[in-house]
């Protein structure tokens, strides 16, 4: 079985490296056509902060979705995934003495309490998994991830 954080890790490092290759100026996407004449560009998508036009050769539904994945979005999502990876660790992280639990998951619970179970194994963490899971198709994904 493949690491699973490891894994994660490394679909964010792609999406911001993505991300900030794709960024401009305040990280927002700006379309703007080549003329304003509403009755050539009958259609305008707003997004937050976004304005996608007939003009860039986008349907309305596929501007409108890359006005919602503009570059400032994906850097915060992988941001905030960064941030619930950092308490879904393996405990071995946190308690290097605690040998027998090592490769718990540190933010499932903590090992041998009863009201917090631990998970046992990081790769079954199931916070970890649903950050994995939309990662389905890539070739390192291992299918024992599936939630």
């Amino acid at each position: 079985m493949t690491d699973l954080v490891a894994f994660i890790r490394a679909r964010l490092d792609e999406r911001e490296a993505a991300a900030k290759a794709a960024r401009r100026g305040d990280g927002r996407w700006e379309y703007r056509d080549r003329s304003d004449d509403p009755e050539t560009f009958p259609w305008t998508v707003w997004a937050p902060d976004v304005r996608l036009s007939a003009g860039t050769g986008f349907a309305p539904q596929e501007a409108q979705f890359i006005a919602l994945n503009d570059p400032k979005f994906v850097l915060a999502d992988v941001a905030a995934k960064r941030r619930i990876m950092s308490r879904h660790r393996r405990y071995g992280e946190v308690e290097p003495s605690y040998a027998p639990w090592d490769d718990a998951c540190d933010g499932c619970g903590f090992p041998g309490d009863p009201e917090w179970p631990a998970t046992e194994h990081i790769n079954d963490c199931p916070e970890l998994r649903d950050l994995a899971a939309p990662f389905d198709q890539h070739p390192d994904y291992d299918p024992a991830w599936a939630s």
